[in-house]
């Protein structure tokens, strides 16, 4: 049985570098796991680190890669499009875009700012002109009150 569990150990290994893959070429799986001695991890980062399979110890892990370029293996049936770098033009124009933006964004906060700063004022102002009539009613009512005093005390003088 010993025999037998290594060979489906064996397909297992060519099925989970396929689907990790997304390929099909399975003598190119079999091969790059001969070549790293059925170390499915590091066939896998040999692939996927763009270099070939290691020839001189398989059983070594392979140079740690930049974390900008390690990425997590393709779905089966999964296929990735790579964006070609932008040129200093391109740079340029996504950054006079991106500043056009910022732009507006600011033209709007003002916008928004005035319109509350002058609702406010607004609202400043008829309390003001509510307080004012206000005190010209309270000055007027004073005036008849003393009005009609001195007008009593007029009529009591007589």
């Amino acid at each position: 049985h010993a025999p037998r569990a290594a060979a489906m150990d064996k397909d297992e290994k060519v099925s989970i570098f396929l689907a990790s893959l997304g390929a099909a070429d399975i003598d190119f799986a079999k091969s790059v796991l001969e070549a790293c001695n059925w170390d499915l991890q590091a066939a896998l980062n040999s692939v996927l680190d763009g270099g070939a399979p290691p020839s001189g110890n398989p059983t070594a892990a392979p140079p740690p890669a930049e974390a900008e370029e390690v990425r997590a293996p393709m779905r089966v049936n999964y296929f990735d499009t790579l964006v070609a770098p932008t040129t200093h033009e391109e740079q340029r124009r996504l950054a006079n875009e991106r500043a056009e933006r910022e732009k507006e964004e600011a033209r709007r906060k003002e916008e928004k700012r005035l319109a509350e700063e002058r609702a406010r004022i607004a609202e400043v102002e008829r309390q003001v002109a509510q307080q004012r009539a206000e005190a010209t009613q309270k000055a007027l009512e004073r005036r008849r009150a003393q009005q009609e005093r001195e007008a009593a005390e007029e009529a009591e003088r007589r």
